[in-house]
């Protein structure tokens, strides 16, 4: 992901940029939460290598998976885990896709995921 940003806004043209990044685990084509959690810990090295060149965010993220109905309780939980600390430790802040939707998800809501991350924004 890091080498396709880094000469997107070079400076002195673009000044005071922020890359915003939007990043999902559900269309990455995961079999496993392993796969997930490799990939959700490769973000944070990303993160990290493209801090050298913008502040980052992560403007968009959520605990969709695509894992359909394998993905349990505890495999949601080490996705949160693994891509709130890539995001807590590199990125300058985060925000989950939804705060509250019209239905009950826990993968798309705030609200209703929070019980997931919360330890990340307490």
């Amino acid at each position: 992901m890091s080498c396709h940003f880094i000469s997107v806004l070079p400076e002195p043209q673009y000044r005071n940029v922020i890359l915003d990044l939007h990043l999902y685990t559900v269309w990455t084509g995961a079999s496993s939460i392993e796969e997930i959690v490799d990939i959700t810990t490769s973000w944070g090295e990303d993160i990290r290598d493209l801090t050298q060149y913008y502040p980052v965010i992560v403007g968009e993220m959520s605990l969709g998976s695509s894992l359909g109905d394998q993905y349990t309780s505890a495999m949601r939980q080490q996705q949160a885990d693994s891509q709130m600390t890539s995001f807590q430790q590199n990125a300058l802040g985060y925000y989950f896709w939804g705060e509250k939707l019209d239905y009950y998800s826990e993968d798309w809501a705030f609200v209703d995921g929070f019980s997931y991350v919360q330890a990340y924004y307490l």
